[in-house]
């Protein structure tokens, strides 16, 4: 039995005055490309090194944002919260690493 996807329909508020914006990954920390459109196949992925986001608009950072290409970007706060709801147990038990 193949155990369902857990998938959590979350949106940014692109209104919040003073706001940051941010493009998709395109480039890690040394510089080498990664595919951006791999962050939307819903599944864990491995880098090599840290991606680069590009802040399209500077502004305040949210706990909660989407870039370019709808890319979630998470601070600790948010994932503290999917730690205590369980959410990382489960997606870790899916992916075997927990």
């Amino acid at each position: 039995m193949i155990a369902p996807k857990l998938y959590f329909d979350l949106w940014d508020d692109l209104y919040v005055p003073g706001r940051w914006h941010l493009s998709a990954p395109d480039v890690d920390e040394h510089g080498r490309e990664i595919d951006p459109w791999q962050f939307k196949d819903g599944e864990v992925i491995k880098l090599e090194s840290a991606p680069l986001l590009h802040m399209v608009r500077p502004g305040r950072a949210l706990d909660f944002s989407l870039t370019g290409l709808t890319v979630p970007l998470v601070n600790d706060r948010v994932v503290s919260l999917f730690e205590h709801l369980g959410a990382c147990r489960r997606i870790g038990q899916r992916y075997g690493s927990a």
